[in-house]
């Protein structure tokens, strides 16, 4: 993660466009289909639907508050 304001800017901009907000709550919230974040296969699936690496879902939902770290 970045220090620099610009790069703490530029990665809130890239996450938000790769995986919005929006969509990952339906995702996680919606009935039977919701996704269980204490499955390892879960986030893995979940992090190939966006198309982002593992680690940066992860970053994600712990910012949204969805895990802890």
């Amino acid at each position: 993660m970045g220090e620099q304001p610009s790069e703490i800017e530029a990665n809130a901009f890239a996450a938000e466009l790769l995986m919005p907000v929006s969509f990952l709550k339906r995702d996680l919230e919606e009935g039977d289909d919701a996704v269980d974040l204490s499955d390892d296969d879960a986030l893995k699936s979940l992090a190939a639907k966006y198309r982002v690496s593992v680690t940066a879902m992860t970053f994600r939902l712990a910012n949204l508050r969805y895990l802890r770290l």
